[in-house]
């Protein structure tokens, strides 16, 4: 490769990196990373889907968790515990249940499971939230098959 074809992919290559920090650098005081699986219907245009807002905090960990079906409900809040790639927490909701999680966080998405038996919006046991930048809330359109 010559050299100005060196140095333009070397500029080239800063600025995509560049550009995806400062996406995640703009979310707002203590907000961590945003996760998600929800998804648009394609032929409802229903919300569906999970949303995980990890919070950071002088005092730990927390996580903020919202449920879609139709729109994005209300958010449960509960702490949760990071060590290594290791990510727990535990949520009331306001039926007097208690969401229990365990799994892996990496910078690019969590995948683990509830304790309790609940769902991903695939119906598998096993959730796989990708980290989204702070205006996403949505992964794209759902994947359907008829």
């Amino acid at each position: 490769m010559t050299r100005p074809h060196s140095l333009a992919m070397s500029v080239l290559l800063l600025l995509a990196c560049a550009s995806q920090s400062l996406v995640y650098a703009q979310a707002p005081d203590g907000v961590a990373a945003y996760y998600t699986d929800a998804c648009y219907h394609p032929y409802t245009g229903d919300l569906l889907g999970d949303r995980l807002t990890l919070l950071r905090s002088p005092e730990g960990y927390a996580v903020k968790f919202q449920l879609a079906q139709g729109e994005l409900g209300p958010a449960i809040e509960g702490r949760a515990t990071i060590g290594g790639d290791a990510l727990t927490f535990e949520l009331d909701t306001k039926d007097g249940k208690r969401l229990s999680f365990s799994g892996k966080i990496t910078p690019e998405e969590i995948t683990g499971q509830f304790s309790n038996g609940r769902l991903s919006f695939s119906g598998k046991p096993e959730v796989h939230w990708r980290r989204v930048a702070i205006n996403e809330f949505v992964i794209g359109g759902c994947k359907t098959t008829l």
